[in-house]
């Protein structure tokens, strides 16, 4: 962490530069290394940014959140885990994380885009979401099945509209109805398939915690 020192003999511009490289050397250890090696690349993230503002101005007071966030990383090397970051917010499970709903937000509308305009009818309902679940299986959300095609289509269904998971339904559902309108809906599922290979890339590139 030392290279959070680095700024104070450069100019603004010069230590702008230098917090980049740092960031971007960090960034990518998070995306590539162990568990350890990602929580010191985030840690090294914070302290350097912290460095750099401290030295361009900004009142140390004002980054304490900041320097706590890089103390709890540290301190959990020593089984020192903080109650601000371990504190449920109820009772039960742990919370759903952001790239579940999302994904099951994906998984949703393109299900229920494929059933209305693709699936062969005549057949069971758990036969028709097996096979859009294995249509999706290689887009990057994760492993696929009837049960999790039918859990998402519930989740989406039940859920208010600002859900994460319903968000990106409205998304998907928003590219889905441009291909249906360039291609005709029952092209639309194949057209944005690779669209959505390619968010999944970009956006879930870190293995699923649950």
């Amino acid at each position: 962490m030392n290279e959070a020192s680095r700024f104070r003999p450069f100019g603004i511009i010069d230590s702008l530069n230098l917090l980049d490289s740092i960031l971007a050397k960090n960034t990518e250890i998070y995306e590539n290394g162990p568990s350890q090696d990602q929580r010191d690349a985030i840690a090294n993230c914070l302290l350097s940014t912290a460095s750099y503002l401290s030295e361009n101005g900004v009142d140390l007071r004002h980054l304490q959140p900041i320097l706590h966030a890089v103390e709890t990383l540290t301190e959990r090397e020593n089984n020192r885990l903080d109650p601000i970051f371990c504190e449920r917010i109820r009772q039960g499970a742990p919370s759903r994380s952001l790239k579940r709903n999302q994904q099951d937000g994906i998984i949703a509308a393109i299900a229920n885009h494929w059933l209305a305009h693709n699936a062969d009818k005549s057949t069971p309902m758990k036969s028709r979401l097996a096979a859009v679940a294995r249509l999706m299986q290689n887009s990057g959300l994760g492993d696929l099945d009837a049960a999790r095609v039918r859990q998402a289509r519930e989740l989406v269904s039940q859920d208010a509209s600002d859900h994460p998971a319903s968000v990106m339904a409205g998304v998907i559902d928003s590219w889905l109805e441009r291909a249906s309108t360039d291609f005709g809906e029952n092209e639309a599922v194949s057209i944005i398939l690779p669209m959505v290979q390619q968010f999944a890339a970009a956006s879930f590139h870190q293995q699923e915690t649950e």
